[in-house]
């Protein structure tokens, strides 16, 4: 079976948030190094701020502690441990959904991740039903990297469950959406062409797949290194494309 590129989405502070400097310079770091493939150090970064949030919890803004936690659950995942990363991520998905005055993308972000891990559990009705509620959120937030982000994920659920004409749809949107340049995100923009590169295959059209893959690998080769996981996952689906060249 080929290996997606979806994993769970960390979050940056809004600008509206009231943040001391030494939070930015944690999340800050965190994101770096989970983007880079770090994911244990992201995890303890996002911890580290977490912990200390929390301990000031009077004085501070909850949301930045949620969005700690929020990124721990999402290095937790990407480092293998999920039934955490669940645990984790449901606390802060039910806090915000009581919280009256939450902006649509923090809510967005937490059920996308929700239906990731829902995904790699092969909960696909589960993934879509957080999905449905996440797109529309996004939507709200008029964000469109997390959006695009929706979509692939789509596309690889209805992939697994063998509905190709659905699979195809949400592909097709996320490339759209590359066409009229909406997300530059070499992530998102990797996770298309991965996703292609396995629709294609489940069409037969194994040269369109190799070539899909062999885009979705250059286009993060443009800013990570050879060694990211993301460019490794991919080099594992060009090895099983190739076989049936």
């Amino acid at each position: 079976m080929f290996l997606t590129l979806q994993k769970p989405l960390v979050e940056d502070f809004e600008p509206t948030l009231k943040v001391d400097k030494a939070f930015q310079d944690l999340l800050t770091q965190g994101v770096l190094c989970y983007n880079s493939g770090q994911y244990r150090k992201a995890k303890d970064l996002f911890n580290e701020g977490y912990t200390t949030a929390s301990k000031d919890a009077s004085k501070i803004d909850p949301m930045i502690s949620s969005i700690f936690m929020g990124n721990s659950a999402a290095a937790l995942y990407c480092d293998g441990s999920i039934h955490e990363a669940l645990d984790m991520n449901l606390k802060v998905l039910k806090n915000r959904r009581k919280n009256i005055s939450i902006q649509p993308l923090s809510l967005a972000i937490s059920l996308y991740n929700a239906a990731v891990i829902a995904t790699e559990q092969s909960e696909y009705s589960k993934s879509l039903d957080h999905l449905n509620n996440a797109l529309e959120f996004a939507e709200k937030a008029g964000n469109n990297n997390l959006k695009m982000a929706i979509f692939n994920l789509f596309s690889y659920n209805y992939i697994i469950k063998a509905d190709l004409t659905k699979a195809r749809t949400y592909a097709e949107n996320s490339r759209g959406m590359i066409l009229r340049k909406l997300c530059d995100n070499i992530f998102r923009v990797s996770e298309t062409h991965n996703n292609l590169g396995m629709l294609y295959f489940e069409q037969g059209k194994f040269e369109e797949s190799i070539d899909e893959f062999t885009r979705a690998k250059d286009i993060l080769l443009t800013s990570v290194d050879s060694s990211h996981p993301d460019v490794l996952t991919i080099d594992t689906n060009l090895e099983i494309g190739r076989a049936h060249v």
